[in-house]
């Protein structure tokens, strides 16, 4: 009787190592797997994988213009994704700007901090049409909106409605 329990004993310390073994192998094989690019043969790279996806605007998409209330009140729905915004620049901090569906009033964690290329040509006063990726985390504002906007375009003045 000791002899099976201690077979039993041995067969899970074994089942145990190879379950470890295949998760520690099986993550590095994953890891590999997407670092690497796909190509075909004799071409040039078709898709680069990396470990952190940077959201790349398409060329062809037309993206809808959504308010900023539209996208920081239902941030979820759009977190990840590429968005259009409009609306004005309200305050300007040190490396972003915070921007509003109003011109003036005060700031409340729905308006929507934005960084990237362009910012410093903002002016107060003035509706700009935003486009860019909308992420969650990576930059403390002083809001505290858990989200902002990282361009993919320079802002684009807009006509006042």
């Amino acid at each position: 009787m000791n002899q099976s329990i201690t077979k039993k004993t041995a067969f899970h310390i074994l089942i145990l190592c190879l379950v470890i073994f295949l998760i520690i192998t099986g993550v590095k094989l994953v890891r590999e797997h997407f670092s690497k690019t796909l190509t075909v043969q004799n071409h040039d790279p078709i898709i680069r994988v990396t470990d952190k996806p940077k959201i790349v605007p398409s060329p062809t998409a037309t993206l809808p213009l959504h308010t900023i209330g539209q996208v920081t009140r239902h941030a979820n729905r759009f977190a990840g994704q590429n968005v259009k915004v409009a609306g004005y620049l309200i305050k300007k901090e040190a490396g972003y700007l915070i921007f509003s569906d109003e011109t003036v009033g005060a700031i409340s964690s729905f308006d929507l901090p934005v960084i990237g290329a362009g910012i410093d040509i903002v002016k107060s006063g003035q509706k700009y049409t935003l486009e860019g990726a909308f992420i969650y985390g990576g930059l403390k504002s002083s809001n505290k909106n858990l989200y902002h906007l990282e361009l993919s375009n320079i802002p684009q003045a807009a006509p006042l409605n």
